[in-house]
């Protein structure tokens, strides 16, 4: 698939860091990204022959509905494996699992061992979902997974902004990207 990414994209792609943040207005390809990360996230440990589970988590279902798995089903190869409608996941051909979760009740993520995750509009989720993503995904980190990426529009000072935006330049495995959406 040839893709045209733009610099805040690239830069999203190329970041090293355990937790990736992106920062922009509407339309300005978040969640473009997000999806594209996420399938390299995956084929990156396959090749290291790392199989696991992986999250897609949005706010709400609307969001994942209409935005969310709106542009990751498009970008999904076809022999990687099939959607499990009711499961609410995909099941990989290689082994493994991606969840597809809404975090409006955070401890619906409780349970899970993640290569990594990918949540869509950060910004508008409860404050608790950050430990417990954390959490979720740490064991993986000290094989260079279990990286998170939080794709999201700005919204009012909340968890997002005092512990990413704020820690921006203070924590080594944060990294903030952000571009305009003109």
């Amino acid at each position: 698939m040839d893709l045209k990414l733009h610099s805040g994209q690239e830069k999203v792609l190329d970041s090293q860091c355990r937790f990736i943040a992106t920062s922009s207005g509407i339309q300005g390809g978040k969640t473009t990204v997000g999806a594209i990360w996420l399938l390299d996230q995956i084929w990156k440990a396959h090749q290291l022959g790392y199989h696991g589970d992986w999250l897609i988590a949005a706010p709400t279902l609307d969001i994942i509905r209409a935005s969310t798995l709106k542009e990751f089903k498009p970008l999904f190869p076809a022999d990687w494996g099939v959607w499990k409608e009711g499961a609410k996941q995909y099941d990989l051909a290689f082994g493994g699992r991606i969840f597809v979760r809404s975090v409006d009740i955070p401890n619906h993520i409780e349970g899970m061992t993640l290569l990594g995750a990918w949540l869509d509009e950060a910004g508008q989720m409860d404050g608790d979902v950050w430990p417990i993503i954390q959490a979720r995904t740490a064991i993986w980190s000290a094989k260079g997974f279990g990286k998170v990426l939080m794709t999201s529009t700005p919204y009012e000072p909340n968890w997002y902004y005092r512990d990413i935006y704020r820690q921006y330049g203070k924590d080594p495995n944060i990294d903030l990207i952000t571009w305009e959406s003109i």
